[in-house]
């Protein structure tokens, strides 16, 4: 996603930079050896960071959609970063910069004249793409469905041994089944649902209250001290979506931890007449934080 902010009076030259981010990008060998450096930073960060999520999110996804689509990695290997080349990113934006698959909006501006600079940057007016001119017309893109097969992933690493504030070593697990694409009727329900669990870990540092009426803080971590941390996600897609629950315990319980969660997924069937004022709230948190 590319954004920019700007005054309301401006939105012409702003619209005029972003098309000209999208379609005439200089891409040169060094950039690319820059941000080869940068991604196997971002990949050796991944393995050893503290906070489990991204990686978490990255082998659920692999085995609820192994070997496809949304089960490939999101990360490059990292014996592939040295294989990219500039003609392997034009290729990318041949490929996905293409006008059905761009949504431009705007906050704050008139619509009507909007839409007409919208025309002007982004339409023939606005240029001849950079790939066009290397690469020829645009390939046809890749509209493969989700497909979902379930599984199971396993991933092991070394915990981080820090000397000066040592860290209890945890395990990490997320539990989850097929979900509603954001298209779907369904979504709604798995949405109130995601706030229905809430979560979070057994200290939260958004404040004394936070989230702490969710059922995964009163029925999980209010119950059972050796779980540190027990959240709810809704992952939805275009074709598929994932409903899982991503908790931490210490190694010698985590077959404990996956008993209670999955506990938990079966209490979903159970009447919970407060689930309307969950959600009520949440959203006039929303508001108010907007």
């Amino acid at each position: 996603m590319y954004a920019l902010t700007g005054f309301s009076s401006s939105s012409l030259p702003l619209l005029r930079i972003l098309s000209e981010a999208l379609f005439q990008p200089i891409i040169t060998r060094e950039k690319i050896d820059d941000q080869r450096d940068e991604v196997l930073f971002q990949i050796e960060d991944l393995q050893r960071r503290l906070d489990p999520e991204p990686l978490l999110t990255e082998l659920i996804h692999a085995a609820a959609y192994r070997d496809n689509t949304l089960g490939f990695s999101k990360f490059c290997l990292p014996e592939d970063v040295g294989r990219v080349s500039e003609k392997d990113v034009l290729s990318v934006l041949k490929r996905y910069y293409v006008p059905s698959r761009i949504t431009v909006c705007g906050v704050g501006v008139k619509h009507d004249s909007f839409v007409e600079m919208v025309k002007e940057t982004f339409g023939e007016v606005g240029g001849t793409p950079v790939w066009k001119e290397n690469l020829g017309e645009p390939a046809i893109p890749d509209h493969s469905i989700a497909q979902y097969t379930g599984g199971m992933i396993k991933n092991h690493s070394e915990p981080q041994r820090l000397v000066l504030n040592p860290l209890p070593e945890l395990a990490h697990v997320a539990v989850g089944f097929e979900a509603a694409s954001f298209h779907h009727p369904d979504f709604f329900p798995f949405s109130v649902l995601n706030t229905l669990l809430g979560g979070g870990g057994s200290f939260s540092a958004g404040g004394p209250g936070k989230g702490m009426y969710s059922r995964l803080y009163t029925d999980v971590l209010n119950r059972h001290h050796w779980v540190q941390n027990a959240t709810a996600y809704n992952h939805a897609y275009a074709d598929s979506g994932l409903f899982c629950i991503y908790g931490s315990a210490a190694p010698d319980q985590l077959t404990d931890l996956v008993q209670v969660l999955c506990d938990e997924f079966g209490k979903l069937t159970e009447p919970y007449g407060r689930v309307g004022g969950l959600v009520a709230g949440s959203l006039l948190s929303f508001l108010l934080a907007g």
